[in-house]
């Protein structure tokens, strides 16, 4: 028998805005996050996991690069997706909930 095999795969992968920037003021401190969209798995209506970077401007250089496990709607969570830790600044995981919302 010859032909092609369909591989169906159970993760939804929806590119839909471009890659963003976002910046955020946390009491004073600046930061900067880069969500890649490219890496964004929708997991359910408004939940995703989203590859980030994040920059605080007045440390100089950037964290370690992070995958968000994100939710949004009524209310948000934004935590690191292997240590299941809040991503923080509080002002950051609101804002990263902000852009998947206003994007996905």
């Amino acid at each position: 028998m010859s032909g092609a095999l369909a591989v169906l795969s159970p993760i939804a992968y929806s590119p839909v805005a471009e890659a963003g920037v976002i910046s955020v003021d946390c009491g004073g401190a600046q930061w900067e996050v880069t969500i890649d969209d490219e890496s964004v798995v929708m997991i359910g209506k408004n939940h995703a996991h989203v590859s980030i970077q994040r920059y605080c401007l007045d440390m100089g250089h950037p964290l370690a690069p992070q995958v968000a496990d994100v939710m949004w709607g009524a209310g948000y969570v934004c935590n690191d997706l292997n240590t299941g830790k809040p991503i923080g600044p509080a002002n950051v995981a609101l804002a990263i909930a902000n852009y998947m919302s206003a994007n996905y």
